[in-house]
């Protein structure tokens, strides 16, 4: 997703996912289960301190990009990992994760034809705040976070498909520890332009197949018979025509088979800012 001088990129298993257009809004394929990590890259030639929201959770402190290359940590790019928490002395992160969302009703296609889509869930936005180069004045902690870890909510089959969303993020099960990164006297550092002002914003939307074969992405399409997404199923490619059932006592028919068709902020995995008294 490239907005401006920004870029937004999120990866499962280090590839990049497919992103679809729809109603002027950029969407990733989102499969359930896979850990992802989010990329944000920066073109221009300014400072800036960046957040990434999931849904509006805050997902770490800010990381720090400066295109002047004038800083202690002159980085374009940041990764966005997890969920990153400051406890006792150490950093905890959790993994983004795509889940699927619990179900609650039978399979009903009467409201299929409906086109309600909400795109207030399901929704990556990375904030870009002004910078400007400062001097640590002494040695001090990288500044910390508690991200809002709870998990969303069960949503019916109807929502899912009438509300537009069928997974959301959530955090992995496994974790990781490190210490605080210090910011030595010395250092410099992107800091907080005065007002902290909001200079670019870029969101990008994840939805997983059950989502975009409503919109007739990927060459599938919602099977009404083949019950709750939540199972596993539910899609069907477009092309895979239903084999038709034989009578009984009906002879098969013989087929001829011979023939063929043709990084992070501070360098360190720290979160970017430092702890300033």
């Amino acid at each position: 997703m490239r907005q401006g001088k920004w870029e937004l990129v999120v990866l499962v298993d280090g590839t990049p996912l497919a992103e679809y257009q729809i109603e002027g809004r950029t969407v990733v394929a989102a499969p359930p289960g896979k850990e992802f990590t989010v990329e944000a890259r920066y073109f221009g030639s300014e400072m800036h301190q960046t957040s990434l929201f999931i849904d509006e959770k805050s997902t770490t402190a800010r990381k720090l990009i400066d295109g002047t290359a004038t800083t202690t940590f002159a980085h374009t790019t940041n990764t966005f990992a997890g969920w990153n928490k400051f406890e006792s002395g150490q950093v905890i992160q959790s993994p983004f994760v795509f889940e699927s969302t619990a179900t609650q009703e039978a399979n009903s296609c009467e409201w299929c034809a409906e086109d309600n889509t909400d795109w207030s869930r399901n929704v990556i936005t990375l904030r870009a705040y002004g910078g400007v180069r400062e001097v640590i004045q002494h040695d001090a902690p990288e500044a910390g976070h508690a991200p809002d870890l709870r998990r969303a909510g069960a949503v019916s089959e109807k929502e899912l498909i009438k509300g537009g969303f069928s997974s959301s993020a959530g955090a992995g099960s496994q974790k990781t520890f490190r210490a605080p990164f210090t910011w030595r006297a010395g250092m410099s550092q992107v800091g907080q332009l005065p007002g902290d002002p909001l200079q670019a914003e870029v969101t990008i939307y994840y939805r997983d197949n059950l989502f975009l074969a409503r919109k007739g992405i990927e060459g599938l399409k919602w099977d009404e018979t083949a019950g709750s997404s939540s199972s596993g199923s539910g899609l069907r490619p477009e092309t895979a025509a239903r084999q038709a059932k034989r009578p009984r006592n009906e002879k098969p028919v013989t087929i001829d088979l011979t023939g063929s068709d043709d990084e992070d902020a501070d360098g360190y995995g720290g979160s970017g800012g430092v702890l300033l008294d």
